[in-house]
């Protein structure tokens, strides 16, 4: 099995330089030296933006939100699921094309 940090890198590898974006949600196992490495990257012309945010799990306030999703109050609308890779192009044309109704997902799935 591959660990996190092969999964960023082969993440960061299929996003253009120059207009692509590499986003994370921080948590006990994120490699920072990685994601720091492909900041320093971008910075110097060679690797898309990256960005991460650290959130602390709250579980009283994901059963708010699941009182509110049970209730019909927010919904999650997913005009279609892609794989990471092999399914980012057609992501980018639904997404440019302007017509979607709802989100754009590519799951990423590490069967190594």
């Amino acid at each position: 099995m591959g660990s996190r940090g092969d999964a960023m890198a082969r993440s960061l590898a299929v996003l253009k330089q120059d207009t692509g974006h590499y986003s994370h949600i921080a948590n006990a196992s994120t490699d920072y030296e990685a994601l720091n490495n492909a900041k320093e990257a971008h910075e110097a012309g060679k690797g898309p933006s990256v960005s991460y945010i650290a959130v602390q799990p709250n579980g009283e306030q994901l059963g708010q939100i699941l009182g509110l999703m049970e209730a019909g109050k927010v919904k999650l609308i997913v005009d279609k699921s892609l794989p990471l890779f092999g399914g980012a192009g057609e992501a980018m044309e639904r997404v440019a094309a302007g017509h979607v109704r709802g989100k754009v997902v590519l799951v990423v799935v590490d069967d190594e």
